[in-house]
């Protein structure tokens, strides 16, 4: 099993490093807009509901990649796309102190939140901190699947394993993917395992996986920010910043994340009353 794992991870590795180097040898046209996003949006379909919108209401073309976030900050350096949407605030503001990006502009929120099986071996408890609930895992030694892959929620789980005093290596009951949080779910449902994720991505995928919600921890929000790059061209940055900011984005912020009556996802100029 820890063999497949490596071999999945591997091949992930091997076809984003592809997509890299593809993307290296071109630049956006000067009618495109090209954003490098972490999965997440994509994988709960907000993305596919902003394209339209953007390209019906600007003089543009949107296209967006779908990377983890790590990957959307390493070609971010490249200077081969214009923007990035990332959810890694430590990182992002590392990029604009190193001269790479102009601007961020934090524009949705939800909130990190661990799954795991039914059964709930680890026996954690609802309600319980995500630094407990890690601590929990690593002393009965449940299986728990990590991305692996450099993304914003990976970023968010080790974050949790240093806090809680852990430090996960090469054993069994940890398998390290390489892959993006809907594949994720999938693998962690599959194995009745944990795995840590953000709540709109789960919900939308609920009915398909064998994995509930163990705990929510609102001391750990999610949040998505727009990194304008340095070099793109000024009409590019004040078209992006217009539609970032503008109310119909937010209304897409809002319907995107209603899962079952429920909101999951908020647009960010609600995060100082959660």
């Amino acid at each position: 099993m820890l063999e497949k794992s490596k071999r999945i991870k591997i091949l992930v590795f091997l076809l984003s490093q592809i997509l890299l180097n593809l993307l290296s040898s071109c630049s956006p046209s000067s009618k495109e807009i090209l954003i490098a996003s972490t999965t997440s949006l994509i994988d709960f379909g907000l993305v596919d509901r902003i394209i339209p919108l953007f390209e019906k209401n600007y003089n543009f073309k949107l296209t967006v990649i779908s990377v983890g976030s790590g990957q959307a900050l390493e070609m971010a350096r490249r200077g081969k796309v214009d923007a990035i949407f990332s959810h890694i605030p430590q990182e992002e503001d590392r990029l604009l102190k190193e001269g790479f990006g102009i601007s961020r502009i934090p524009f949705a929120f939800n909130y990190f939140i661990l799954v795991g099986p039914p059964e709930n071996p680890a026996k954690i408890e609802k309600g319980e901190s995500l630094k407990s609930a890690f601590k929990k895992i690593y002393n009965s030694k449940a299986l728990f699947i990590s991305r692996g892959d450099n993304s914003g929620t990976h970023f968010k789980e080790l974050e949790i394993w240093k806090l809680a005093g852990i430090r996960p290596g090469k054993e069994k009951w940890y398998l390290e993917l390489g892959v993006g949080m809907g594949q994720a779910l999938i693998t962690a449902s599959e194995k009745s395992a944990y795995t840590i994720s953000d709540m709109t991505t789960f919900l939308k995928m609920k009915n398909r996986l064998n994995l509930k919600i163990i705990t929510e921890d609102r001391e750990h929000k999610n949040i998505y920010s727009l990194i304008i790059l340095r070099g793109t061209e000024q009409e590019k940055v004040s078209t992006l910043e217009k539609f970032i900011l503008s109310e119909d984005f937010k209304k897409i912020i809002s319907e995107c994340g209603i899962v079952d009556g429920e909101k999951t996802l908020f647009p960010y100029e609600f995060e100082k009353g959660f």
